[in-house]
């Protein structure tokens, strides 16, 4: 059985992603592939991946553009996504 993959938008410390990549870490159904970052310096990008998940950085032209979240996140089979902490309108 394939696993629902999850991936967090976060722009901040990261506190709640932690959160929940530690909740899902060992989930047999759903794991936490990616978190993406809209902000280069944001120290949720190390947090991922010190737990060993991946983080994405987007520039905020990236995120206007709709075709490019939309085929990275079909490139890692994203099924559902989570804002955590996240501040740009969706």
């Amino acid at each position: 059985m394939n696993k629902v993959s999850i991936a967090i938008f976060a722009s901040g410390t990261g506190s709640n992603a932690v959160n929940l990549i530690n909740h899902f870490a060992n989930h047999p159904k759903i794991e936490v592939c990616t978190v993406f970052c809209n902000k280069v310096d944001a120290p949720v990008i190390k947090k991922a991946q010190d737990l060993g998940v991946e983080a994405c950085y987007f520039s905020n032209q990236h995120f206007e553009n709709s075709a490019f979240l939309t085929d990275e996140l079909a490139k890692r089979n994203v099924t559902w996504v989570i804002l955590a902490g996240f501040l740009r309108k969706i």
